[in-house]
């Protein structure tokens, strides 16, 4: 299945390209961003965007995850990603945005728009969101858009590093009326 492309007021929400390497490295190359992540490294560099570009087409094709570049609408930038990583009884959401790019009500729109996509394309029974205990900022997003806080716990990071996690639950039962986005 292709991944669609999705609007919004804002954002557009569309399949990564290659194209995208250079800015994704530069953006998620912010310490400020890769060090409020679990996972991305840091330095990140070019290779490793090209690296992950190839990784996540493979992913999507297999169904495993898809990635949404976010764009905004006018000039059509990328300012950052959302991703789904589907389990058999959940689907798990997950985002970075660049710096610039933070206290906007970028994520919270990109989110929404893709747990809506999701809930039409998936049907999972609910929606898993974690993130670092050191990223209260990320824990307002997910608030923002419906999950519930469950517990924190000790989780391994990045190049094996122990991290300390906050985790929420999206129940199924989510008002997909909170998102609007065009299907294109």
């Amino acid at each position: 299945m292709q991944l669609p492309t999705l609007t919004t007021a804002r954002l557009i929400l569309r399949p990564l390209q290659d194209t995208d390497a250079p800015y994704i490295a530069e953006l998620a190359g912010e310490w400020a961003v890769a060090g409020n992540t679990r996972r991305v490294p840091h330095p990140y560099d070019l290779t490793m965007a090209q690296e992950f570009l190839a990784w996540q087409a493979q992913a999507s094709r297999d169904r495993v995850e898809d990635v949404f570049a976010v764009t905004l609408r006018g000039s059509g930038n990328l300012i950052g990603c959302v991703g789904l990583v589907y389990q058999p009884q959940h689907t798990e959401l997950g985002y970075w945005f660049g710096q610039a790019f933070w206290g906007q009500g970028y994520a919270t729109e990109a989110a929404r728009t893709a747990i809506a996509y999701c809930r039409q394309a998936q049907a999972p029974q609910y929606f898993y969101a974690e993130h670092l205990v050191s990223n209260p900022r990320s824990g307002r997003v997910l608030e923002k858009l419906g999950f519930q806080p469950k517990g924190q716990y000790f989780g391994e990071g990045r190049e094996g590093a122990g991290v300390e996690l906050m985790f929420y639950h999206l129940d199924g039962h989510w008002d997909s009326s909170r998102a609007d986005p065009s299907f294109n």
